[in-house]
């Protein structure tokens, strides 16, 4: 159990502590309250879009794993297929409303041209 368990644990742990750091870091930049707020208006947004690939990967294992119980050998390849090609897509939407829409999305959690404008030079 631990041979499977322990990698799958790091890896969550080191996505967790690199947030962590990222804010640390953060917070030794001029304008430190600023950078911490931005900051974590970014990590917010990535979160959310995180969760979207999140629920597209679990759907794409449930509809897999009912196409194996029922035996339908040529309906894997071709669902796999086709998350391939929406996973595809909604990197590209989400790369996209990122790079045109990046100030709306952040004044979505606030109207301090403070923390828009710190948010904004990470782009």
């Amino acid at each position: 159990y631990l041979w499977i368990a322990l990698p799958a644990a790091i890896g969550v742990w080191v996505e967790w502590w690199s947030a962590d750091f990222t804010l640390i870091f953060a917070g030794w930049m001029p304008g430190a309250e600023f950078s911490i707020g931005a900051q974590g208006l970014l990590l917010n947004t990535a979160s959310l879009l995180w969760v979207v690939f999140s629920a597209t990967g679990s759907s794409s294992a449930i509809r897999v794993g009912h196409l194996v119980s029922s035996r339908d050998a040529h309906g894997i390849p071709v669902a796999i297929e086709a998350m391939v090609e929406c996973a595809a897509m909604l990197s590209v939407l989400c790369a996209a409303a990122v790079q045109l829409s990046g100030s709306k999305i952040v004044q979505l959690y606030t109207t301090d041209s403070r923390f828009i404008h710190e948010a904004m030079k990470a782009k």
